[in-house]
């Protein structure tokens, strides 16, 4: 089958994880990133900060470990593999 046909049809899951991504983090970061920066001296917005830094920071596979680690493995939500 032609790369362009398999694309087509995984595209719209891709979208829709892309899209539902967005949504969450902006529900999420947006407010946080507000209350942070209209009270720059609370020991909130100093955590808020910090676990920023830390996300940032962290490398996108080691990330991927940890929370495979934690939702698979601790969890037990769904299989550590496949």
């Amino acid at each position: 089958r032609p790369v362009a046909e398999l694309v087509a049809q995984r595209l719209p899951a891709t979208l829709h994880l892309a899209v539902g991504t967005i949504l969450v983090m902006l529900a999420v970061g947006g407010p946080l990133g507000i209350l942070s920066a209209v009270r720059p001296r609370w020991a909130v917005s100093h955590a808020i900060t910090l676990l920023n830094a830390i996300a940032l920071a962290t490398p996108t596979f080691w990330l991927g470990i940890l929370l495979l680690l934690f939702f698979a493995v601790s969890l037990r939500w769904f299989p550590p593999s496949g």
